[in-house]
Order: C-alpha cells, then structure tokens, then sequence
C-alpha cells in the first residue's frame, strides 16, 4: 500500500459500520493516501453529527473526496453545512455528482447554507445528477452565485437542463461567476435545441471559460455546417472544447 496515493472504498456498506469503527477507519489512512472514494455506502442512514464525526477523522493528507451515491440529498441544509465543514481543509476536490445531494429537493435558503460551508480550498465542484431542471432560474442563478471564491471547474453534467427555455440557459450562463474557467454540460441533451437557439447559448458563455465538455448532447442530429455556427459562438477564449460521443 505505501506506493499507493489513491484508496477505492466505494460499494461496500460502510453504513453497517458503527460511528465508532467508521472513524477507527478514516484515521488510520495510510498517509501516502491522497484521494479517497467513499462512492455508493449509504452513508445517509448516519446523522448528520455522526458524519460530521466520520469526515472530520479523515487524515489531513486527503485532496480528492468522492461523496457521491450516497444519499446526502436526504439531509437538511443544516445537516450538510456540518458535514461540509468537517471537511479536512486540506481536501481541493470533492464530488457530489450521482444525485448524492438531490439539489432539486434543497430549497434557496438550505443552499445558501450548505455552499458556504464548502472547505476553502475547494476548487472543484461536481453537481451531476441533480435534477438542476427543477429548479427555476433564479433558485439556479442563486447556487451558482454561491459557491466558494475558490471553485473553478464547476460540473452541471446530467441535469436534464435542455428543458430550459433559451432565455433562461443564457441568463444561467451568464451568471456563471468569473472565477469559474472549467465548466463541464454534457449530457444535458441539448442536441434538441435548434441551431439558433444553441448559438444564443453558447454565445452567453462567460468569456473566462477555458474548457468546456458538451459531450453526450445528441448532436448528431445537427449537419456539420449548423455545428460550425454553435462552434463559431463560442467565446474566443475557450481552448479546450470537447464533442466525444455525439456521434
């Protein structure tokens, strides 16, 4: 294990684990380790102290956190902003993806609660799978708006968001904040926008953005000189742009 840096503990039920043996296990982490996944544990039949007590043994050597597929979306605002700031703060990038925080069932306020918690040194943030086409524009507008100074990559991939209306994706991604220069939106279907219409989005695109991922959009169905419009729109300042499997 001492050449390892990186330790799976994903589908395996942590959750049949007591508070007491979950913590024996974070604090004895090899130091070596520096990312850690604990995907897919259900860790949501634990209160929110008793989390907070298991992410806070976590060794301060851990930068990469996977807390996906586990139901956290089940805890209130309250909750989540104690477990968030158990976090060590060594931890740079933490996943939340796979519906682990169902944003959809958060309300405004509970996610003005839960984003500021966010360990500082956060810089990205990984919100897939969270039926963000619940929410309206200006819940969304609000989270985004939210999150951490420090956050740069944000990922909104799988969130059934081709049901927003063109107006409201450009106010969206208007509001991305400046900070942000990595944002990833595949799998959002937008292949069943029009061409025109996916122009107009792509030119709202904040120009700060530097990499953006529209892969698994169903683009298909668009003729190779329509995609060069959408292309065309883009901000000049994007340098890495990603179309796999839109084929």
């Amino acid at each position: 294990m001492k050449d390892n840096t990186s330790l799976n503990l994903s589908w395996n039920r942590l959750d049949m684990k007591s508070v007491d043996e979950l913590i024996k296990i974070m604090s004895n982490i090899p130091s070596t380790i520096t990312s850690l996944n604990l995907n897919g544990n259900s860790l949501e039949v634990k209160s929110g102290d008793e989390l907070a007590q298991i992410i806070s043994a976590i060794p301060s050597t851990i930068i990469f956190l996977d807390l996906s597929n586990n139901g956290l979306g089940h805890k209130s605002g309250d909750e989540m902003s104690k477990i968030l700031s158990a976090t060590p703060s060594s931890i740079s990038s933490l996943n939340f993806g796979s519906k682990s925080l169902s944003l959809y069932k958060k309300s405004k306020a509970e996610w003005i609660q839960i984003l500021p918690a966010i360990p500082s040194k956060i810089n990205s943030l990984d919100l897939s799978w969270n039926k963000l086409n619940k929410k309206s524009v200006d819940e969304l507008n609000k989270i985004i708006s939210n999150t951490s100074d420090t956050i740069t990559s944000l990922n909104l991939s799988w969130n059934h968001l081709y049901m927003k209306s063109v107006n409201e994706w450009c106010q969206i991604m208007s509001n991305i904040p400046s900070k942000i220069n990595s944002l990833d939106l595949s799998g959002n279907s937008l292949g069943k926008k029009s061409i025109d219409e996916l122009a107009q989005i792509m030119s709202n695109i904040p120009s700060t953005i530097i990499f953006l991922d529209l892969s698994n959009n169903g683009l298909e169905v668009k003729s190779g000189v329509d995609l060069v419009k959408v292309i065309y729109s883009l901000p000049s300042t994007i340098t890495f742009f990603n179309l796999c499997l839109n084929d």
